[in-house]
């Protein structure tokens, strides 16, 4: 199945991934295509991966990281993939958000001279990157198919992405069964990215028709999905998958509203990933998105989900964060209007952190 959008010249949805990539690869390998896999290190024991393994003749690198995805991390590996001997033409992203944001960094650090926090922004890039290929092993956060990778950057307590129409991937494959070994709280979390990324572009004051668009369907099914009791069925996965998709490109025409600028204040300064941070937020803010907290609250209920806050709310990361949260001057214009921060006084950004 073939699904249009904007931002990527080829979306595939598949349910039977080594049939589509068999075909796919076998004409790379005839055309003598440098290849590069990044993956996460979670999947080295997983039919995908082992499949691209002996399939593909292509260097693999490896991502395991603790934390968010930094600058300084896409640097070096930019910096070690620059070494090779062999040039690359193909980069393919295999894993979750983070694999596929650095996959899209990496691309376009290897054409543009600059290290990555110079493209952290909006239209900073001058230089199309290599040819990306994604294929997302869990979905919620979009990235598969928004115009932004979203770095961590140490010095600044800055999380924001590179936002360009070269930040996109060329073509995506999205196979429902890969979702299948995702276990229940991690992919219902991740999969709630794609419910923020709709309620809070919805609710916004940027609005244009296509992202509007995008954004109800990705709603509809990402409500379905999160309600649902059997979220392991095959055609539940296949909802979730095309929710994460639309809502990832939604975002690239629209804007989100307050629970990323606050979640991404907890990443930076907590390193708690951002799906998760997410989650927490919502809570805090619970005054501004009654019915979508009430609504998530609910389904993480009948999944027998908890959310837990394990960072300390002093006095002194109040302030971090504060500043943090602060510096997403767009989705808080989006939101609240260019007077944000007469409503979003330093007490009470205080007040929704300590609240969590």
């Amino acid at each position: 199945m073939i699904i249009k959008s904007k931002n990527i010249d080829e979306v595939i949805l598949s349910l039977n991934f080594k049939n589509t990539l068999e075909k796919y690869f076998s004409y790379l390998i005839k055309e003598n295509k440098n290849i590069i896999i990044i993956y996460d290190h979670s999947l080295e024991n997983q039919k995908i991966y082992l499949f691209l393994k002996k399939k593909i003749d292509a260097k693999f690198f490896k991502i395991k990281l603790k934390g968010e995805l930094t600058t300084d991390y896409v640097d070096q590996l930019t910096s070690k993939i620059k070494n090779i001997k062999h040039k690359p033409e193909i980069l393919i992203g295999l894993g979750g958000g983070t694999v596929l944001d650095c996959v899209k960094a990496v691309s376009v650090l290897l054409t543009n001279k600059n290290k990555a926090a110079s493209y952290q922004g909006w239209n900073l890039i001058k230089n199309r990157g290599l040819f990306t290929i994604g294929i997302p092993t869990i979905s919620g956060t979009g990235a598969e198919s928004s115009k932004t990778c979203v770095l961590l950057n140490k010095q600044k307590n800055l999380k924001l992405g590179f936002n360009s129409n070269f930040t996109c991937f060329d073509k995506v494959f999205l196979f429902p069964e890969i979702l299948k070994s995702v276990p229940k709280k991690q992919l219902l979390i991740t999969a709630s990215d794609t419910y923020f990324h709709s309620f809070e572009l919805l609710s916004g004051k940027k609005r244009i028709k296509h992202a509007d668009k995008l954004a109800k369907k990705s709603l509809r099914l990402i409500k379905e999905y999160l309600s649902n009791k059997d979220i392991k069925n095959i055609q539940n996965l296949k909802k979730l998958m095309l929710a994460s998709l639309y809502a990832g490109e939604a975002i690239s025409f629209s804007m989100v509203g307050l629970v990323h600028p606050f979640s991404a204040a907890i990443s930076a300064i907590y390193k708690t990933p951002h799906c998760l941070s997410n989650c927490i937020v919502l809570k805090g803010l619970q005054d501004y998105y009654p019915k979508e907290y009430k609504f998530l609250n609910k389904c993480f209920k009948i999944h027998k989900i908890t959310i837990e806050n394990r960072n300390k709310m002093n006095n002194k990361n109040i302030q971090l964060l504060y500043h943090s949260t602060m510096q997403h001057k767009k989705p808080l214009i989006n939101h609240l209007g260019i007077k944000f921060d007469k409503i979003l006084t330093f007490d009470e950004v205080g007040s929704i952190f300590k609240n969590l």
